[in-house]
């Protein structure tokens, strides 16, 4: 998608209850979710163990998603 190299790549579906299972969002918004979202999709994760790069004080790796909606 982006031209990332393949250590990085992830490419599992991910549940999208998981979005929100791990925050504290209102039941409206859990619901806006459930509508609006057709899939998700982990695409990358750069970290120092999959890309060339050395983990920084605040910032140890990003994730990379891909969010199709309905």
């Amino acid at each position: 998608m982006f031209g990332l190299p393949q250590s990085t790549e992830v490419n599992r579906r991910v549940a999208k209850e998981k979005l929100y299972s791990n925050a504290n969002i209102p039941a409206q918004l859990r619901e806006v979710i459930k509508d609006s979202v057709e899939a998700v999709f982990w695409r990358n994760k750069l970290a120092d163990g999959t890309f060339n790069v050395s983990a920084g004080d605040s910032v140890t790796e990003l994730q990379v998603f891909e969010i199709q909606l309905r």
